[in-house]
């Protein structure tokens, strides 16, 4: 199990889904987790682990990072609620995965990680305005 710090607090733990033993906050990807549980991916598939490795590698290294993913956090839930809602959502989860998250993972693969990171930031653009009215 890979070892990291939680986003919340620093506390060290392994990271394989579940909340933070020092805060309880939640280390989850809510919208990639429910993308890869709708196309039947398990917790630890390729995206879920590059995409978790990704946010405690380099977006938490940002000036910013941090404050991103807690907002991304407070938000999430929201999203995933709300295309669960839906009666497409596996269509939805699809589509979000093949527009945004595929593209990320090449991205990220090919080194080019402020890429990445901006097309994962303009899916929770997209996302946040069209499921959440924020």
């Amino acid at each position: 199990m890979a070892q990291t710090e939680c986003h919340n607090c620093g506390y060290p733990w392994a990271v394989q889904g579940g909340n933070c033993p020092n805060c309880g906050a939640s280390n989850g990807c809510f919208i990639t987790t429910a993308v890869c549980n709708s196309l039947g991916k398990n917790d630890n598939c390729e995206e879920l682990e590059l995409l978790r490795h990704f946010r405690d590698q380099f977006i938490l290294t940002m000036p910013n990072g941090k404050a991103e993913i807690d907002y991304y956090y407070l938000i999430s839930p929201n999203i995933v609620s709300k295309i669960m809602d839906q009666q497409d959502s596996d269509a939805l989860f699809k589509q979000i995965h093949l527009e945004y998250i595929e593209p990320a993972i090449q991205l990220i693969k090919d080194n080019q990680k402020h890429d990445a990171y901006l097309l994962y930031k303009n899916m929770v653009s997209t996302l946040t305005t069209k499921y959440s009215g924020v």
